[in-house]
């Protein structure tokens, strides 16, 4: 091990140390060196604890920059891509949180995980009815998105009383 990697475990063990004690902007800027001196640090969990961090934090678009920077360091991670998915929930965003989660459950059938599918496909339905969706348009918006490979095409645009898939 280089004496830069022995550094940034360090680092990363101090940052989560503070992260779990919930001293959210000291721990992000522990991530935030670490993730200067190796970007893809630990696959996207650098990027993604440091999101967790802003979150904590009250820094809100931070954090949704370091979620979306988390998945593009790994994209096939069911762990990032729900986080992205969840945060976007939790902060007021259900259309982009049921893209988020469409891709998420592609990626569980994908991967062959079962019990993901299962939670997913619960979690996609509660937002479809918070979006005021049937629990048939809901499944047909999964399965639009699905087959065109358009994520974004699972949002609705509502104008003039008309609703539509785009």
């Amino acid at each position: 091990m280089t004496d830069q990697s022995s550094e940034l475990v360090k680092m990363w063990q101090e940052a989560m140390a503070l992260k779990n004690a919930q001293r959210w902007q000291e721990a992000a800027r522990v991530f935030e060196r670490i993730l200067l001196a190796q970007p893809d640090w630990e696959h996207g969990y650098g990027q993604f604890n440091l999101a967790e961090c802003y979150e904590g934090a009250g820094r809100i678009s931070d954090a949704e920059v370091a979620y979306r920077s988390a998945i593009r360091a790994t994209p096939t991670d069911p762990t990032l891509l729900g986080g992205l998915a969840s945060f976007l929930y939790l902060h007021g965003q259900p259309k982009e949180a049921f893209d988020e989660h469409v891709r998420l459950l592609r990626l569980e059938e994908k991967q062959g995980n079962i019990d993901g599918v299962a939670c997913t496909t619960t979690a996609l339905k509660a937002l479809g009815l918070r979006l005021g969706w049937s629990d048939a348009e809901t499944t047909m918006r999964i399965t639009q998105a699905s087959q065109t490979g358009n994520w974004g095409s699972a949002t609705v645009l509502v104008g003039k009383g008309k609703r539509g898939i785009f």
